[in-house]
């Protein structure tokens, strides 16, 4: 079965709240998955970069969410 996902990065506003960033889709197929980015992400303050994968209701739809690592 296959899933598709919207691939988010996440950030910190000046008001203290989290804001994500659609950067492209994702897909899980067999066992496996793919990623196209539409944009590249952008490293924290530690080099770092973190994605999230949201699972797609619809088209263009980011989940709002909470990470946690």
């Amino acid at each position: 079965m296959d899933i598709n996902y919207n691939v988010a990065q996440g950030h910190n506003g000046k008001d203290g709240k989290s804001y994500w960033k659609q950067l492209g889709i994702g897909k899980k197929h067999g066992s496996g998955f793919w990623i196209k980015l539409d944009a590249l992400p952008l490293p924290n303050k530690d080099g770092e970069v973190w994605l999230q994968l949201y699972e797609r209701i619809e088209e263009n739809e980011v989940q709002k969410k909470s990470f946690t690592r």
